[in-house]
């Protein structure tokens, strides 16, 4: 082998010697980037954390009717619908209502009461009947 060709051996053995650690380093890297990737997308897919649920104060059952609620019979009858009929929708879940002990402010006793839920319902239920007598505040 003569001089030069021992000069190129060497330069080309220096230079595989340089851009084989530069070859493997440029692939780490794009293997990096890949599982980034793969990562980024994974968490994408994962539920967004739920966010904590507060305990819903237990809506009191029993002592004076709570503002929020009417009860439902004075309601019926403000609205001229019987209480045979009402009394039956209720019974099938037709008409969500309160269940408990109240007091109105007459002292009478109450153990089915309206929310504003129960209202809309009741409105929506009746309000093509022929007696009833809408008011003021309908629809609820």
């Amino acid at each position: 082998m003569t001089v030069d060709q021992e000069s190129i051996l060497e330069n080309d053995r220096h230079t595989w010697v340089q851009t084989q650690p530069e070859q493997r380093l440029a692939e780490l890297e794009q293997r990096v980037c890949q599982l980034e990737c793969l990562v980024d997308d994974l968490v994408s897919r994962q539920d967004p954390p739920k966010p904590r649920r507060v305990a819903k104060k237990r809506e009191r059952t029993t002592g004076p009717l709570p503002r929020h609620l009417v009860s439902l019979w004075t309601f019926a009858r403000h609205h001229h619908v019987a209480q045979a009929k009402v009394q039956t929708h209720t019974d099938m879940g037709l008409l969500p209502v309160k269940r408990g002990e109240w007091t109105d402010a007459d002292g009478t006793l109450v153990t089915l009461a309206l929310d504003a839920k129960g209202k809309t319902a009741f409105s929506q239920l009746y309000h093509g009947t022929p007696l009833f007598i809408p008011c003021k505040l309908c629809p609820h």
